[in-house]
């Protein structure tokens, strides 16, 4: 009994440290063309009427977590745009975005509200940060 729980704790031991060493897939570094060729659907976030009519413009920046199925899994703020109404359109713009079925992965990208006439919301495609 005795040698049966020790050859237990050494194989959970070695099973637990084997996979901790082996590092995930999802961490290795994506160029932002292959992100640009796995996004399908990179809708806009609306831009919320009340912020518009008092002005509230600002970047945020966020993490977007990618399932195997290729739907947002999580949403992670990293930086705000210094007003609630703001980050709430943009989490519900980012929460449809689209991608290619696979490896699970993440990407971190800016989220930019101006009320330039021309760009009122904007989300810049070159610039992605892979590593959060």
């Amino acid at each position: 009994m005795r040698i049966t729980l020790i050859r237990l704790a050494c194989v959970i031991f070695a099973a637990t440290f084997s996979f901790a060493a082996a590092p995930p897939q999802s961490d290795r570094h994506i160029s932002s063309d292959e992100i640009r060729a796995r996004l399908i659907e990179t809708p806009k976030p609306d831009y919320p009427l009340i912020a518009r009519r008092l002005h509230h413009t600002g970047t945020g920046l966020y993490g977007l977590y990618f399932d195997v199925r290729g739907e947002v899994s999580g949403i992670r703020i990293f930086k705000k745009t210094g007003y609630p109404e703001l980050d709430i359109a943009a989490l519900k713009g980012l929460v449809r975005w689209r991608a290619k079925p696979g490896l699970k992965w993440k990407v971190k990208l800016p989220v930019t509200f101006t009320l330039d006439k021309r760009m009122e919301t904007y989300v810049n495609p070159y610039h992605f940060d892979y590593h959060f």
